[in-house]
């Protein structure tokens, strides 16, 4: 009889320990992000840029327009710990140029494609049942794809590739599986990223 309970409390011991790693590994989600934000760092360089560039230095001034559109993003994620999630972001940017002269007629055109690609970690200060406010850090790349299309030099295309940080230090999200989030920062996302949340 000492027998048989010695035999089951050992599989019982065996069956227990082979589970726990499972629990655990479960307890870890991966999360998907769907965001759109606006006036992304390349925006703001790009702004500098046409603004300085606009300064009469010629004879014949120009009225100089630049157009950012909005930066749709995407971040998968996999929690590590109960604050401390890793992550891969990839966004994308667009703008647009536009250059007339003095008689309105368009002159210059231009047109740039950003992508990015960045890895890095959420963190949360503080949580609660309904809300979690974080910070989301990343390091990366962005590839900068520019086309001008100017009345006398002609058409001209670059592809560039630069650094990338996405700094985002104030962060706020609902506490659920499924929610939204907000984001304030520099980086890739834009200036206020906004979006959607599914864990899984």
């Amino acid at each position: 009889m000492m027998k048989r309970v010695l035999i089951f409390l050992t599989v019982f011991a065996l069956i227990f320990g082979m589970l726990q790693p499972i629990k655990a590994q479960e307890a870890k989600k991966w999360n998907c992000r769907l965001g759109i934000g606006y006036f992304s760092a390349v925006d703001l360089v790009s702004a500098i840029g046409m603004g300085l560039a606009a300064i009469e230095t010629e004879e014949e001034p120009t009225n100089t327009a630049f157009i950012p559109l909005l930066n749709p993003n995407f971040e998968l994620s996999y929690r590590i710990n109960d604050w401390l999630d890793l992550n891969v972001q990839t966004a994308f940017g667009f703008s647009f140029v536009k250059s007339r002269d003095i008689d309105g007629r368009f002159v210059e055109y231009t047109s740039l494609f950003y992508p990015s690609l960045t890895l890095g970690a959420r963190t949360e200060y503080w949580k609660n049942d309904r809300i979690t406010l974080y910070g989301s850090y990343a390091l990366g790349i962005n590839l900068i794809a520019y086309y001008d299309n100017h009345i006398e030099r002609g058409q001209e295309f670059m592809l560039k590739v630069i650094p990338m940080a996405n700094i985002y230090p104030l962060g706020i999200a609902s506490c659920k599986e499924r929610g939204w989030f907000l984001e304030v920062g520099a980086g890739a996302k834009g200036f206020v990223n906004v979006g959607g949340f599914w864990s899984f």
